[in-house]
């Protein structure tokens, strides 16, 4: 679906595809694809770097939490995840899709905790060990918010981020 992403909008698992050219906000610039996962969700994201590649997986996991129209840049929080983590969190991330799953998670422990959905994510420090972003985005509303997917956790079941022809792509599942 070049130019486009496609979420999913309900347990059903009806998906609507969103329009480039719709005056809201995009949350996410390229693709990700919906995989046949029984029972959870999963997504395929490609990107031309890793960091681009975690910044769109990020934005994924968002919009299937939250339509992403209507989502603005109100506050901005950092989110980080690996070695030394500044809010104190630790995960061992020994490899890229363990810090991407870790990642992801802290993403949706803000959104579990503190209501917090994010629609623009700036990668401020990126190594195999460590992520630090900068994500804007504003504070569940639901006269104003469509939720999608109850997303859970993302899981290290069938992850795997590969590179090929200078493409990266990650193929994550999210518990639902």
């Amino acid at each position: 679906m070049p130019g486009r992403y496609a979420m999913i909008k309900d347990d059903a698992q009806r998906i609507e595809d969103l329009d480039d050219e719709d005056p809201g906000v995009k949350i996410a610039d390229g693709d990700f694809e919906l995989l046949d996962v029984s029972g959870d969700v999963g997504i395929r994201v490609r990107a031309e770097s890793l960091q681009e590649l975690f910044v769109k997986a990020g934005l994924a996991c968002s919009a299937l939490m939250i339509d992403p129209l209507g989502v603005l840049d109100a506050v901005t929080m950092e989110v980080h995840a690996g070695a030394e983590s500044e809010d104190k969190t630790r995960a061992d991330a020994g490899t890229l899709e363990e810090l991407l799953v870790a990642w992801l998670n802290e993403l949706i422990y803000r959104f579990d905790a503190e209501g917090f959905i994010g629609r623009r994510i700036t990668v401020l420090e990126f190594s195999p060990a460590r992520i630090a972003t900068a994500v804007a985005g504003q504070y569940y509303d639901p006269l104003i918010h469509t939720p999608g997917l109850l997303v859970k956790a993302a899981t290290h079941h069938g992850l795997k981020i590969l590179n090929t022809n200078n493409t990266y792509v990650a193929d994550i599942v999210f518990d639902i």
